[in-house]
């Protein structure tokens, strides 16, 4: 711009100079300056247009990206509110289960103590019948024991919907242990009888009384 101001001016200067020499080229030369003057403006004027349009869009630009990091840092703390909300909802969820499932076991252990205790008189006096085939009585034994672990089965399947996840799994390991205990107690049974019709007996009567000791094991450990 100031030099296109310059120029003009000595256009000017000029034009006045060589008017007295000559007129016509005085003239031509002011007009050839002030068409290179107007050019240098032209110029000017655009190279102004366009650096306030580059600062326009750079402004525009960060004014986005403040934008987005606004958005996102809205969008974490949402997220992060909504996680806290899932977590918290859950830990309630499962103390509220872990209440509930301890509520429903009061009251159950005098109720099954008595069905223990019971189940005990039916199957002692059961082995008391005389004068009946060995056979039979084989049988009997047989019958008993199943009695006692369709209730230990009964007892174990009330635990295994009302204790909390961590207690049942352990229980369930406990289980486990106790069942090979059993099993191997019974087959040392089948080792000292050696072949014959007394060990089927012995072994039934060895399933059942371990199985009614456990049967009052769970009851007076988990019911309240």
């Amino acid at each position: 711009m100031i030099v296109a101001v310059i120029i003009i001016l000595s256009a000017l200067a000029l034009a006045l100079f060589f008017l007295k020499k000559s007129k016509i080229t005085a003239i031509a030369f002011s007009v050839v300056l002030l068409v290179i003057g107007i050019v240098f403006i032209k110029e000017g004027q655009d190279l102004n247009q366009e650096q306030q349009s580059q600062n326009k869009v750079a402004s525009q630009s960060k004014s986005e990206k403040s934008d987005n990091s606004n958005n996102d840092k809205s969008s974490d703390k949402t997220d992060n509110q909504e996680n806290n909300k899932s977590t918290k909802s859950s830990n309630q969820a499962n103390s509220t289960k872990t209440y509930t499932s301890n509520n429903n076991l009061v009251g159950l252990k005098s109720k099954y103590l008595a069905q223990l205790d019971e189940l005990t008189v039916q199957t002692d006096e059961r082995q008391q019948i005389d004068d009946i085939p060995w056979i039979e009585v084989r049988r009997i034994a047989a019958e008993s024991y199943q009695m006692w672990d369709d209730k230990l089965n009964e007892i174990y399947g009330v635990l295994k919907q009302e204790l909390p996840a961590d207690e049942m799994a352990a229980l369930k390991q406990e289980e486990i242990q106790w069942i090979n205990e059993r099993d191997s107690a019974v087959k040392q049974v089948e080792i000292q009888n050696g072949p014959g019709t007394f060990a089927p007996y012995e072994m039934s009567m060895t399933k059942l009384s371990m199985t009614r000791d456990r049967c009052y094991e769970l009851v007076n450990s988990y019911f309240k």
